[in-house]
C-alpha cells in the first residue's frame, strides 16, 4: 500500500491506494487480507466487507453468503502429528520423516510432561490463593 511522510495508509476517494512499486500479495491470500484491514483500521475508516471478519461471520450465519470454505479433515495420524509439533515446536515436515512408533512415544512423553507441568501450576496457585485469602494460617 502506499503511505505518506509518517507511514500513514493513503487512501483517495474512500479506497486505499496501493503502491505498484512495492510487492502485492494475492488478491485472495490472507496476507492482502490482513495488510488491507490493518490499513483500514489505522486510518480509522470503515473496513470493506471482504475483510471484516465479523460482518463475513454474521452475512454467513443469516444464509446471506455461502459458508467459507473449509480445509479437510485430517486423519488421525495427521491429527497426532500436528499436536506433536505444536507440543514440541518442531515443524510437521520434520516430524513426519521420523517413524511412527517414534511420534506415539514423543507424543505420550510430551502430553505426560504437559500434565505434570499443569498439575503443579495449579497446586501452586492454590497455595497462592491459600496464603492470599488465609495470611494466619502460614
Amino acid at each position: 500500500m502506499r503511505t505518506d511522510g509518517e507511514g500513514e495508509p493513503v487512501f483517495e476517494r474512500g479506497m486505499l491506494q496501493l503502491d505498484p512499486e512495492k510487492l502485492i500479495p494475492r488478491a485472495d491470500s490472507d496476507a492482502y487480507r490482513i495488510t488491507v484491514r490493518d490499513a483500514y483500521l489505522l486510518a480509522g475508516h470503515q473496513l470493506p466487507l471482504e475483510v471484516d471478519g465479523r460482518t463475513l461471520m454474521a452475512l454467513r450465519h443469516q444464509g446471506k453468503l455461502d459458508p467459507a470454505p473449509r480445509s479437510p479433515r485430517r486423519d488421525g495420524e495427521d491429527r497426532e502429528l500436528a499436536e506433536l509439533a505444536h507440543r514440541t515446536g518442531e515443524p510437521v515436515a520434520i516430524l513426519r520423516r521420523l517413524p511412527a512408533s517414534y511420534h506415539h512415544q514423543w507424543l505420550a512423553a510430551q502430553r505426560q510432561a504437559d500434565a505434570a507441568r499443569a498439575s503443579a501450576e495449579m497446586t501452586a496457585f492454590r497455595q497462592q490463593i491459600a496464603d492470599t485469602f488465609h495470611p494466619y494460617r502460614r
